[in-house]
């Protein structure tokens, strides 16, 4: 399967530095430039199918995405969402920061945060139910940066801890080629 991956445009918590997790974001000025000039790039790609986060940043990256391939369908599904961090979202990213220090010494679920391991599983998961239905497929997914970094560990071969330094830009775009089924116990899991 040929997957090509993009994160959503900026928001306007992206240009605040909030933390968003699971809040659905709004997509800033910069973010509906982004995202036209996103859709632009893509015009001539011919995917079978597009699957989006349904966090409304993606949503909206999505639909200007889909302006330029009005046959394709869309579909929103919540394994491409952001990873979960509840006590954290909607406060600014440098305590998320302090927070994940506290990981070391307290159970991240104390905090309401999806731990890696879950959400690694989300994703291989989604991506292998994509991959059976659409094995030589063309496929687009719209999501997050947590996720995309997941999935460059994954297809990539890199150690996800040395990719939480590498900035995710917004409306980037990334391609992988998937022979699935692909597994979560891959040597590369922090």
């Amino acid at each position: 399967m040929h997957l090509t991956v993009v994160r959503h445009g900026e928001t306007e918590e992206n240009a605040q530095r909030t933390i968003q997790g699971h809040n659905h974001g709004r997509l800033s000025a910069v973010g509906e430039k982004q995202v036209k000039k996103l859709a632009s790039k893509l015009k001539n790609e011919n995917f079978d199918i597009i699957y989006s986060s349904d966090l409304q940043r993606a949503v909206d990256t999505a639909v200007a995405i889909q302006s330029e391939h009005k046959k394709t369908p869309v579909i929103y599904n919540p394994a491409l969402r952001e990873l979960r961090v509840r006590a954290f979202q909607g406060l600014p990213v440098y305590l998320f920061q302090w927070g994940a220090k506290l990981r070391n010494y307290l159970p991240i679920s104390l905090f309401g945060i999806e731990s890696t391991p879950h959400a690694k599983q989300r994703i291989v998961s989604f991506i292998n139910s994509t991959a059976e239905q659409y094995p030589k497929g063309n496929i687009l997914f719209v999501s997050h940066g947590g996720p995309i970094r997941i999935m460059r560990s994954i297809f990539e071969d890199k150690p996800l801890n040395k990719l939480t330094k590498e900035e995710i830009p917004n409306s980037s775009i990334w391609k992988f080629e998937v022979d699935a089924p692909i597994s979560t116990k891959q040597k590369h899991t922090q």
